[in-house]
């Protein structure tokens, strides 16, 4: 099955309810605005927009599923670096969005200072599943000292 989206590249353009299905997304490239058609049949613009290639505003599901199947993927190799090295390396923070009315504080790390791995090649975001892998590893890492520390504390 294909997810075709109704899109508009002239600002200003908002998707008329009798092209859309209930549900179906539309996008405003120009503006960078998103759009659904709620149950009552009409189109009103989603609590977020597209600035670039980054996304504002809240988005909310009951579940977020990276895909990660063997059969997606291609040069697979172990990741070699030291886990618990670059974990140590982050300065974590709390921190709120300034464009957040509310002002809620939240915890994480500043992508501009926190190594690619963690927060993508031009360093502009927190890359939640590779952030997940790392924090695996660095749990594997820290795992295995401890066992090596009890098989060292046996009398023999």
């Amino acid at each position: 099955m294909i997810t075709q989206f109704l899109r508009s590249n002239s600002a200003g353009n908002v998707p008329a309810a009798s092209t859309m299905q209930e549900g179906q997304l539309a996008f405003n490239i120009a503006d960078g605005k998103a759009f659904t058609k709620n149950s009552l049949g009409n189109v009103v613009q989603m609590g977020v927009s597209l600035k670039g290639d980054i996304m504002e505003g809240a988005l909310y599901a009951p579940s977020f599923q990276i895909a990660s199947a063997r059969v997606m993927k291609e040069n697979i190799a172990a990741f070699t670096q030291k886990a618990t090295d670059l974990l140590n390396s982050i300065d974590v923070v709390s921190f709120n969005y300034r464009k957040d009315k509310k002002k809620e504080v939240h915890v994480g790390f500043i992508a501009d200072d926190t190594d690619k791995v963690l927060s993508g090649p031009e360093q502009a975001f927190m890359d939640v599943n590779n952030t997940l892998g790392v924090l695996i590893k660095g749990f594997q890492e820290l795992s295995a000292k401890l066992d090596n520390m009890q098989i060292a504390e046996v009398p023999a």
